[in-house]
């Protein structure tokens, strides 16, 4: 459903980190894995693609995805009430997304930033 916003983060994302990260007078091992994972398309594409199978697998296990058979039957484990730990789960990937929505609202602001403006290079 949101495919064209995760491409578009991640297509900013990347052009920004190779920007910034690796530039000749950047210290790239201060950077740790930021560096090592944008350095390369190919190896920044694996580990979105890793990332996105851990949270499907995790969604799947915990029956939050329809078609995946559960490795447990989440529903069943009553927490409170009506409320299970399959309603837990989906509040908090449902709040993530929502988080991460607002977040980029701030997040993305390059009239307020020299260094994200430079790091995208919108600047003459």
């Amino acid at each position: 459903m949101n495919i064209f916003h995760d491409l578009h983060d991640h297509a900013i994302i990347w052009f920004h980190h190779c920007n910034r990260y690796h530039r000749s007078v950047v210290d790239v091992r201060q950077l740790g894995w930021a560096s090592k994972v944008s350095g390369n398309l190919f190896v920044y594409a694996a580990c979105a693609l890793g990332f996105a199978v851990i949270v499907r697998l995790l969604g799947c296990t915990f029956q939050l995805h329809p078609g995946c058979t559960p490795v447990r039957i989440m529903s069943e484990i009553n927490l409170s009430g009506v409320f299970n730990v399959d309603a837990l789960l989906k509040g908090f990937l449902v709040g993530f997304s929502l988080h991460h929505y607002f977040v980029d609202q701030f997040v993305w602001k390059t009239g307020r930033s020299e260094e994200l403006r430079n790091g995208l290079r919108l600047t003459a």
